[in-house]
């Protein structure tokens, strides 16, 4: 996204704003590009939030006569990736700024967002295992709950630096979904907008500037597929959401989806086969799904790499032998699919 643009700087020439307020550097959202900033009493676009008004730079003139901007209206960093081919990388940098060719004539910046998604199968009991002391060290810009068996009043923890946004089901004890995100959405939206899906707390959908977030726990087909009537009608709604949220900027999905995909997403593909979550209709749906503009990250990026799951029985020594499923994702529009940087 532009960020910067200067007639006059040759297209060898780079800058790299490498800690100008210590840890922390505020970034705005690249949905808009403003400017030019050649008033010397131009507000700050750059500020520490400890930082006092004296002691802000204001980036004005700092490629001569223009320098765009983008609103300064949003979040702290600290953003850990500024990569861009076209100019030398400081790892150190918070931000790299750099002219971007063949015009010679604009800066762009790269951000990188860390998304972790977790279901906690009961997040009172979580919080007790190290929960606090995972957020802290993952140190992700999203975390996204499944499985949080509580209500919002429940929820007694203190998370600095993250807004946080339940979505309980009906039924106490059961099900539940969690956002915990350090920039504070545009808009959240709690559930399908469906009356008979929105009592279990199974999705929560936080807008940003650049893209929607939705954080999903599917309902599970049960033991005999008792319940898979109902989760393909789930399946039906939640891809004509996601459908409809994808015509107007790019999606990010994840969550405990409840299905291995394809027998490569689980270690006993043939004894499990028509068991819930990789049942021939729920891997169809996720087929479905895919096809409809999306894109699985982790198989964008391992398209062949077995062994990896995210689900253990307790039964059978499955943990230890390895015997697991792999159910939780994060799917994105495809648009976003060549933005992907990891995904473990």
């Amino acid at each position: 996204s532009v960020v910067g643009a200067d007639a006059h700087i040759g297209p060898a020439e780079c800058t790299v704003f490498t800690g100008i307020y210590g840890e922390f550097v505020t970034s705005q959202w690249a949905d808009r590009v403003v400017g030019p900033y050649n008033d010397p009493r131009s507000p700050p676009v750059g500020a520490d939030a400890s930082c006092p008004p004296a002691g802000c730079t204001d980036f004005t003139g700092i490629f001569g006569e223009f320098v765009t901007s983008q609103r300064a209206d949003v979040g702290i960093g600290p953003y850990r990736t500024a990569a861009n081919p076209y100019c030398p990388i400081n790892p150190q940098a918070l931000f790299t700024l750099c002219l971007f060719p063949p015009t010679g004539r604009f800066f762009y910046l790269e951000v990188s967002m860390k998304l972790v998604s977790w279901n906690v199968n009961g997040l009172r009991a979580c919080l007790g295992k190290g929960f606090l002391d995972y957020c802290a060290q993952e140190n992700a810009d999203v975390i996204c709950l499944q499985e949080t068996k509580l209500q919002p009043e429940q929820a007694v923890f203190e998370l600095d630096g993250y807004h946080r946004y339940f979505y309980s089901a009906e039924k106490k004890g059961y099900s539940g979904t969690a956002i915990l995100t350090k920039q504070a959405p545009l808009s959240v939206q709690y559930g399908l907008g469906l009356d008979a899906h929105d009592h279990e707390g199974r999705l929560i959908t936080a807008e940003y500037p650049e893209f929607y977030l939705v954080c999903c726990y599917t309902p599970n087909s049960q033991d005999g597929l008792k319940r898979l009537p109902y989760r393909m009608e789930w399946e039906d709604a939640l891809r004509a959401y996601l459908l409809r949220l994808d015509a107007e900027k790019p999606v990010v999905y994840c969550g405990d989806l409840n299905v291995a995909h394809e027998e490569i997403d689980i270690k006993n593909p043939k004894a499990n086969r028509q068991n819930a979550g990789f049942s021939d209709e729920e891997r169809a749906k996720m087929t479905e799904l895919l096809s409809s503009g999306f894109a699985d990250t982790f198989r964008r990026l391992h398209p062949n790499l077995a062994g990896v799951y995210s689900w253990w029985s307790y039964r059978f020594h499955a943990r230890e032998n390895n015997a697991g499923w792999r159910i939780d994702y994060f799917i994105v529009s495809d648009r976003l699919k060549d933005k992907i940087k990891s995904a473990d």
